[in-house]
Parts: structure tokens; C-alpha cells; sequence
């Protein structure tokens, strides 16, 4: 928290470090939790890397808090909430430190400096312990067009960029900007694609990669889920077309699998025998299923999703193979017009928290946890990054399980600024036994 508004200025790691920018600030984070991490990190005049950060935090005391604050920059008068979680509940006090100098990483690290400042909030406070719910997702609300549907197909482009199955526990390449944190790749079971579908109740339909990579079409009634799946794993790091298709008239299940470069050899076609109801109830997901209530507006993710989508559209029949090859072109012909019921372009909307279905549905969504958007899909001709001169090849977005933009705690204190504080850097203190951060 400072109390002026200043230029951010970005300060990139030297190579040799084995990290970058988005390392860094988890390493910043990490770091900045626990003084005694910074305390027994060794005297070497550079950065440690992630793993370095990760083997020392054992010997710091347990984390009991974690904590961050509503705003980066205020000034008097403006007022901030310190949102904070309690890992094991109980009480916690808090007080407020100007930062001279918060650098224990450097050749400057002697000259470590804060200075307890007296302030409003100083005190005792409950504490109350607020889960991280990550992973981004869209979030489609009100789904209407899917409500009546019987018979259907969903279809997408994905492009994997995470398999559990190939999951080691830890940072195998520490340069890559694709990284998933270790404590949270390790929880990892299963990535949905599209879902109609309660991960708490196991009701509704979902396509998926399973734990192993392999390719599944799933529907639940809440009793008991049936799955028709593809033999073989999907290939990370490349892009691939995904289709579930549910033929009520057949009473079958199908899932499909459309690999690149496309020849014969590169399709996979799977069935099951269903005659059961398919429930279309609750929201759509892209890139997670329903995982229960959050902590705030948002809902968990259940088995979200790493790596990139586009062009998901879903048609308001049974499609065949052939009809299938016609549903992921990169525009849509005039013999599916009357078919497909949701089309999503990422490419609109970018900069924005929100993704726009250019059918006749309508049925818009928003954005949850900010993944990386202007992302490149399958047709992009690669002839520009800027997405405000010409958004259209950039219509993929990419997802992270670890994805984060607003916790939604509640707020356990807050602090108005008075006239007469300097100007400078500050924090908030928080205090839980040998803990403090």
C-alpha cells in the first residue's frame, strides 16, 4: 500500500536465474509472507529460484494467515479493506509498518528497515479461515437456448497445455510462462471443456479430459454417471478439435477427437449405448464444471482447465462425423445455420470481462479469474499481436488452474487514510502467534 501514486517499473531477472517476470512475482510473494524465509535465504548476491523459495519454507513457522489489501495506491482520505484468512480460525492482531526499505534479497539486504506507525485499526481481531478458489473459467448464467434441447452436440478446439498423468511435483522448466504452482498441480484429477454439469451432485453433461489425457463425454442424473471415452490420450502443447454428441433418437452417447495435421489417421470416434434423460439445468461452463459455492459471487471451479479453447459451439441436434467436420470451420457455412444454437468468439470482447455468443441465442458470458486472452487460435494467419487493429485471429482464449484475480474474502478491518501520514510505503502487519506476515 503506498500512500502517492507512482510509475510501476518493471525490473527483469538476469537469465542466469532460471525464472521470469511471472516467476519473480510469485517468488516476491512467497518471499514477502514470511520474514524468516528472507532471514535463511544465503548470502549470495542474487534472487533464489522458485524451488529454492519452496525447500526453505520449512523452516520458517507454520503459515497460520494469509492477507491482502483492496487497493495498491490511496491517498487521505481514501479508505482500504484488508481482507484476510485465518488457515486455523482463532484470533490475530494487526498494525501498521512503514516500509524504508523491505529488501532482505540483495547485496543491500543489511539495511532491511520497517518502522511500526500507529494507526485507527491497531488491535484484535477473529479470525475467519477463506479458502482460494483459482482457475479461470467462463460463466455463462442464463443459458435459455439449451434448456429444450434433447438431442445435441458441443464442439471445441482445445490446445493442452497441462496433463495431470505427466504431472511431476515440481518446476521441471522454471523459464515457462505455463507453469502450474506444485501445490496445485498435484490436485488436479480431471479438465472439463464445456460443461453443462454440478461436479457436487454429478447431475448434467460435461466433455473432459480425464486424469489420463484421454478424451470423455459424461452425463450425470445425480445417481450415477456414464462415460463414453477415447482409448488414447490427447497431445499437449497442439491443437486438436473435441466433440460430445448426445442422439436421443439413437440412444447413444459420442465423443470425438479430430487431431492436427487432420488425415484419417489423426480421427478417434467413440460410443456408448444411453437411454437415459440428459438434464439441461444451471450454468454453462468453458473450462470448469460447477464445484459448489465460493466465497463470494463466484463459484468454485471444479477441474479447470489449462491450456487454450476457441470456437466452442453448440448445435441443437445430433451431428454426424461429416456435419462435425463442417461445425469447426473457421466461419460457419450456410448448412449449419439453423443448427447451431451457441457460437462464442473470443476474439470480441477482449479486454473486457466478458465473451460474446454471435448466434441468435445470445447467451453471453463472463470472464472468471482473468485467463490470458488475445491468445492465437487454429486459423491465425500470424500477421499481428495487436488484437485493436484486428482482433480475429486472436480468438483463443488461454486458461490457467491456477488462475486468480479476486478471492472475494470478507473484509476483517479497515483503514481510512488520515491527512497528516506521510507519504511512503506501507503494510499491514498481521500477527497469529510465531507467525506474522
Amino acid at each position: 500500500m503506498t500512500t502517492n501514486d507512482f510509475d510501476n517499473t518493471q525490473h527483469s531477472a538476469s537469465a542466469g536465474n532460471g525464472y521470469n517476470r511471472r516467476d519473480f512475482l510469485k517468488i516476491s510473494a512467497i518471499a514477502a509472507a514470511s520474514a524468516s524465509v528472507l532471514h535463511s535465504l544465503n548470502a549470495r548476491a542474487r534472487l533464489p529460484t522458485p524451488l529454492e523459495i519452496f525447500q526453505r519454507m520449512g523452516d520458517s513457522p507454520d503459515r497460520t494467515l494469509v492477507g491482502y489489501g483492496s487497493k495498491l495506491t490511496v491517498r487521505a482520505g481514501d479508505s482500504i479493506d484488508f481482507k484476510v484468512n485465518a488457515i486455523n480460525g482463532g484470533k490475530f492482531k494487526a498494525d501498521l509498518m512503514q516500509i524504508i526499505n523491505g529488501d532482505k534479497l540483495s547485496r543491500y539486504k543489511d539495511r532491511f528497515n520497517v518502522q511500526a506507525v500507529k494507526a485507527s485499526f491497531d488491535g484484535e481481531y477473529d479470525g475467519v479461515h477463506q479458502p482460494l478458489n483459482v482457475g479461470s473459467y467462463i460463466e455463462v448464467s442464463v443459458p435459455a437456448a439449451l434448456d429444450k434441447l434433447n438431442s445435441f452436440t458441443v464442439g471445441a478446439y482445445i490446445y493442452p497445455t497441462f496433463l495431470p498423468a505427466e504431472f511431476k511435483g515440481k518446476v521441471i522448466d522454471p523459464n515457462s510462462t505455463y507453469v502450474i504452482s506444485p501445490g496445485i498441480g498435484s490436485t488436479i484429477k480431471e479438465q472439463y471443456i464445456v460443461s453443462r454439469f454440478d461436479a457436487t451432485t454429478n447431475a448434467g453433461w460435461a466433455l473432459l479430459l480425464e486424469q489420463d489425457g484421454c478424451l470423455t463425454f459424461k452425463v450425470g442424473n445425480g445417481l450415477q454417471v456414464v462415460h463414453v471415452k477415447l482409448p488414447e490420450s490427447v497431445r499437449d502443447w497442439d491443437f486438436a478439435y473435441v466433440a460430445g454428441v448426445y442422439d436421443a433418437e439413437r440412444k447413444q452417447l459420442r465423443v470425438t477427437l479430430h487431431e492436427t495435421p487432420m488425415n484419417p489417421g489423426h480421427r478417434f470416434t467413440n460410443s456408448t449405448a444411453f437411454s437415459g434423460h440428459v438434464p439441461q439445468q444451471g450454468s454453462l461452463r468453458i473450462a470448469a464444471a460447477r464445484g459448489g459455492a465460493g466465497t463470494g459471487r463466484h463459484e468454485k471451479a471444479a477441474g479447470a482447465f489449462t491450456g487454450r479453447i476457441a470456437d466452442v459451439r453448440i448445435a441443437n441436434r445430433a451431428l454426424s462425423d461429416d456435419e462435425i467436420a463442417l461445425l469447426k470451420t473457421e466461419k460457419l457455412g450456410k448448412e449449419l445455420n439453423n443448427d447451431v444454437v451457441a457460437d462464442w468468439d473470443f476474439s470480441t470482447g477482449i479486454g473486457t470481462l466478458s465473451v460474446s455468443d454471435i448466434s441468435a441465442s445470445q447467451m453471453h458470458g463472463e470472464v472468471v479469474n482473468t485467463p490470458l486472452r488475445a491468445v492465437y487460435g487454429l486459423f491465425a494467419d500470424f500477421a499481428t499481436q495487436n488484437w485493436q487493429l484486428n482482433p480475429a485471429p486472436l480468438n483463443a482464449i488461454h486458461f490457467h488452474a491456477d488462475d486468480l484475480y479476486d478471492a472475494e474474502w470478507t473484509t476483517a478491518f479497515n483503514y481510512t487514510i488520515p491527512a497528516d501520514l506521510k507519504s511512503g510505503v506501507y503494510a499491514a502487519r498481521l500477527t497469529q502467534g510465531d507467525f506474522n506476515v
